[in-house]
């Protein structure tokens, strides 16, 4: 796998004059929205975009365990299946939680069951960053351009050609987290969640 994941959730993060120069030198076309804005805004006009998308009154959320059940307790039991799979991967979480956009991010090339990080992707992180790019459903948000960047990247490094939230009949828009899941059992597939309707 040749994609720079720890790039990708590098550009999650809150904005640093060290991300800037990574910027300037990126060559990614389909990045190429954030690059020129980040090139024409002063810091604090950036900091102030990062803000307004991802934190005080945001239009996108980037806890996929948020995204997926809400303040529902079954968000509480995915966070206890992500962070044992955080801990065996030795993926260090910082002061994000474990179901953190950036924490799998940065999870994902440090696994090594191949079929369990797809089983993540397709099932969980996919249906997740679909609900996640509707709240840039007004466009002209330059960090659209970086979440459907990721969904591109995993769709093609995991195969997930025909991923889970485009299948007919699933519809994550409007997901009430009705889904019952198993019990926290770490040898068991942690991403064998979905209850097929």
């Amino acid at each position: 796998m040749q994609t720079d994941y720890p790039f990708l959730a590098d550009l999650l993060k809150y904005p640093t004059g060290q991300l800037r120069v990574r910027l300037a030198d990126c060559q990614n076309e389909t990045l190429s929205p954030l690059i020129d804005y980040v090139r024409s805004v002063s810091d604090t006009e950036w900091e102030e975009l990062y803000i307004r998308t991802f934190d005080i009154q945001a239009i996108c959320y980037l806890e996929i365990g948020y995204v997926l059940f809400g303040e529902d307790y079954k968000r509480g039991h995915f966070l206890v299946k992500l962070q044992g799979l955080q801990r065996a991967h030795d993926n260090d979480c910082g002061t994000e939680l474990s179901d953190h956009l950036i924490n799998i991010l940065t999870l994902l090339p440090k696994m090594q069951d191949r079929e369990e990080a797809r089983d993540m992707v397709e099932r969980l992180i996919l249906p997740a960053m679909q609900k996640m790019l509707q709240g840039f459903s007004k466009g002209g948000n330059v960090y659209q351009a970086v979440l459907q960047t990721i969904v591109a990247v995993l769709k093609k490094d995991y195969d997930c050609t025909d991923p889970i939230d485009e299948k007919p009949g699933r519809d994550f828009s409007h997901y009430d987290a009705s889904l019952e899941l198993p019990s926290y059992n770490p040898s068991t597939n942690p991403w064998d969640i979905w209850r097929e309707p």
